[in-house]
């Protein structure tokens, strides 16, 4: 069985897809498909209202990590990518070279651009806060260019975000446990 539930932020709605193991996908405002029909509120999980408070927490500037189970089918170099994007701290951006040799294979940069383009829980894990090896921004799922300014907040002047540069080396900082620093990520499904 699965669970849907919209969220309407100061950016447009978001939607919020869920497994009994965990969120499987968030949809932004621009690829929200307005078909899908809502979970009532009586039905819904504890896991997808844990995830529908934890991204109002974050909207309203309230919440910088997540602690929220995921349910993600992903081939394995796309999960190792995507756990190590979902280390990088609130605030801070890193290349998409610094993902791949974190991920294990230095010379899958493009590969790691491609498991983090195809990220289905932007936001949770936060792909927004790559950048190219250069630090100018790549094409992005939200809009060109637009998941840094609206939704990580990096130089943007949406309360309770804002700060950050980009780091172009292996700083220890970055590599810090999800689980102590960074809130708790799990994917579930290899």
């Amino acid at each position: 069985m699965t669970e849907f539930v919209a969220l309407d932020t100061f950016m447009g709605t978001f939607g919020i897809h869920a497994s009994s193991i965990g969120v499987f996908r968030i949809y932004l405002p621009n690829d929200l498909q307005y078909n899908k029909r809502e979970t009532p509120f009586a039905n819904q999980s504890n896991l997808l209202k844990q995830a529908l408070e934890e991204l109002k927490q974050y909207f309203n500037g309230q919440r910088q990590t997540f602690n929220i189970a995921l349910d993600l089918d992903l081939p394995p170099f796309y999960q190792k990518t995507l756990m190590e994007v979902s280390k990088i701290p609130f605030g801070t951006t890193v290349s998409y070279r610094d993902i791949a040799v974190r991920a294990g294979n230095p010379k899958a940069v493009r590969a790691a651009g491609n498991a983090n383009a195809k990220n289905p829980v932007p936001i949770i894990i936060p792909c927004h806060r790559v950048l190219s090896s250069d630090g100018t921004l790549g094409g992005y799922g939200g809009g060109y260019g637009g998941g840094r300014s609206r939704y990580g907040g990096y130089g943007s002047s949406y309360g309770g975000y804002g700060g950050g540069s980009y780091n172009s080396g292996s700083n220890q900082s970055n590599t810090a446990d999800t689980r102590e620093s960074h809130g708790q990520v799990i994917i579930t499904k290899q």
